[in-house]
């Protein structure tokens, strides 16, 4: 009873820290930050989906003595593997007698593992991972499990209200850009390289309908970067999704 009661003071205290938040890398790393802590990890690390793959936003964090690389490359990508194929948490106290990651070498020497499924009304927004080496930390109990899966639909809430503000707050600056623009040219120049940007894209192009015999004709491409894709790029598009 006493574990359950302090759960419930550890999501309220959480919640309050997530509402505090509106810029979208400042909620991640209070999320992830509040779990690790919360539960007693080493480390952790929040990933955000980009498209079809993981990630786009990637924030992480490790308490004094653990360390963690900035993009969070070494964490165990079986266990967002996992977590992502099935939508379902990933949560074991002793990783190294779990039948699913026998001769898994990206979680050897752990102890505890947690990986928790972000999802918005079924679709999937990303992943928590955290990992200890520890051998005590017990993350077995039903409020343990609640706790886990509470923070998860808290956390992806907050995440999706704060992607979708801030993709209206780059539409909103997308429309005073465009405001003050008479050159066609230029427009299509920042448009293009808005759509590249606001979807993550490594590189897009914008075709024009010129007219009927000749249709769609290439007017440009971008990277993500912003920079101008040569006329051999073309061959990229897929002239069978496109017409």
């Amino acid at each position: 009873m006493d574990n359950a009661i302090a759960r419930l003071a550890q999501l309220r205290d959480i919640s309050r820290s997530i509402r505090a938040q509106t810029d979208l890398d400042a909620l991640m790393q209070t999320v992830v930050e509040a779990a690790v802590e919360g539960l007693g990890m080493d480390r952790g690390v929040l990933l955000l989906e980009r498209g079809q793959r993981l990630p786009d936003n990637v924030v992480t964090y490790a308490r004094e003595g653990a360390t963690v690389s900035e993009d969070g490359h070494e964490i165990s990508r079986t266990v967002i593997g996992i977590v992502r194929a099935r939508r379902e948490p990933v949560i074991t106290r002793n990783v190294q007698g779990d039948a699913r990651f026998q001769g898994t070498s990206s979680v050897r020497g752990l102890g505890a593992v947690v990986g928790l499924p972000l999802l918005d009304a079924g679709r999937f927004l990303g992943a928590l991972y955290m990992d200890t080496k520890s051998k005590a930390v017990d993350i077995a109990s039903g409020s343990d499990r609640s706790f886990l899966e509470s923070l998860a639909e808290i956390a992806s809430l907050a995440l999706a209200h704060a992607r979708s503000r801030a993709r209206m707050q780059e539409a909103a600056s997308l429309s005073e850009d465009f405001g003050a623009v008479l050159d066609v040219d230029v427009v299509l120049e920042r448009l293009i390289e808005r759509i590249v940007k606001l979807t993550n894209a490594e590189q897009g192009f914008l075709l024009l309908h010129e007219s009927d015999r000749d249709g769609l004709k290439v007017w440009g491409g971008r990277d993500r970067m912003g920079r101008r894709l040569d006329d051999s790029r073309e061959m990229l598009i897929s002239r069978h999704i496109v017409e």
